[in-house]
């Protein structure tokens, strides 16, 4: 390329490897003089007291204060572009990968328990499905049923990995009631209304026991930006609890990305999403919810940013495909939609 630039613009004296030399030392030099830069006001707080307890003061949120930080290193690195690679380069990385799958060290499809969903090649991984309804459709609790059957499909084929969540509406302490629920079959509802018996008191603490031995993990932090997210699942998904293998969020409207307008803030939550899934080979589950109908509220919802994905309904327990670009009319009783992006 360097070559082809230097003929066209008639430019005969220069050394190619050293202009190249050059452009990869002028991009190390300036990423890390911008992020030195992003991070001087942080480091401040650590040289002077009193500009640390003013930092503190200032600070109603922490979670919503420490992801502000972690957006203005996002925005120094995400410019940067990787280099084309020859297809024969990417060859040695498909021989392993199949390699692998053979051996059965690799699992592309993961089996969550449920033979439909099997089937339809549903949630493989490095890829994002948005699973989008009304509220009270039953989105939640159909998500959490597939991360509970693939957190225990890696315990029956003693696979490496975990999965793991980010509820921004559910309470960690109401979710794990909600998984143990799933797997004892006791109404947690009963409980609270004081008609719940000795047998299933007994019967959900011990299926919470087997919940609690599953390789599943639960960030229920609220004003969530899609950097925290990032930086989270990458941090579960290096340490020694990783891989992550499938990964939930519950729900994508409510993260707090800023952008110049909600339709804006929406696509970028769910984008950052699908590139998280090719960066860590994760399955991603994002849960949207649609409160009113878009004609008369005006809203932007993340099915209209789904054009062109494959479309599949949820009812009654029931999957069944529609022709691709097709979206169909959300209604009450139409439970959830389910849209696939790969």
């Amino acid at each position: 390329m360097v070559e082809r630039l230097t003929s066209f613009y008639h430019i005969y004296d220069l050394d190619a490897d050293l202009y190249e030399r050059y452009a990869k030392l002028v991009d190390k030099q300036g990423t890390v003089y911008h992020l030195s830069l992003s991070g001087y006001d942080i480091a401040k707080n650590i040289t002077d007291s009193e500009v640390f307890n003013r930092t503190c003061d200032s600070i109603e949120d922490i979670d919503r204060w420490s992801t502000e930080v972690l957006e203005s290193f996002r925005h120094v690195t995400s410019g940067r572009n990787s280099s084309y690679m020859h297809i024969s380069e990417v060859g040695a990385e498909v021989r392993e990968k199949w390699d692998r799958i053979q051996k059965g060290e690799y699992f592309p499809l993961l089996d969550a328990g449920m033979p439909t969903l099997k089937k339809a090649l549903l949630f493989p991984r490095g890829n994002m499905a948005v699973v989008h309804g009304l509220s009270g459709s039953g989105k939640s609790s159909f998500v959490f049923q597939v991360l509970l059957g693939t957190a225990l499909g890696l315990v029956r084929y003693d696979l490496p990995g975990c999965v793991a969540v980010n509820s921004l509406e559910m309470g960690r302490v109401a979710l794990v009631e909600k998984v143990a629920s799933f797997l004892s079959r006791v109404n947690v509802s009963k409980l609270i209304a004081g008609t719940i018996t000795s047998d299933e008191v007994a019967r959900f603490t011990y299926w919470l026991g087997v919940a609690e031995r599953l390789p599943f993990y639960i960030d229920d932090t609220n004003f969530l930006t899609t950097t925290a997210l990032q930086y989270r699942a990458t941090g579960l998904h290096v340490s020694k609890d990783g891989p992550v293998v499938q990964l939930a969020t519950d729900y994508g409207e409510l993260f707090d990305n800023k952008e110049a307008s909600e339709e804006l803030r929406v696509a970028s939550v769910f984008r950052e999403q699908f590139q998280l899934s090719k960066m860590i080979d994760a399955s991603i589950i994002a849960i949207s919810q649609s409160t009113h109908n878009r004609a008369e509220t005006g809203k932007t919802y993340i099915a209209d940013q789904m054009e062109h994905a494959i479309v599949v309904g949820y009812c009654s327990q029931q999957i069944f495909y529609l022709k691709c670009g097709m979206r169909p009319p959300l209604k009450p009783q139409d439970g959830m939609w389910l849209y696939l992006r790969n």
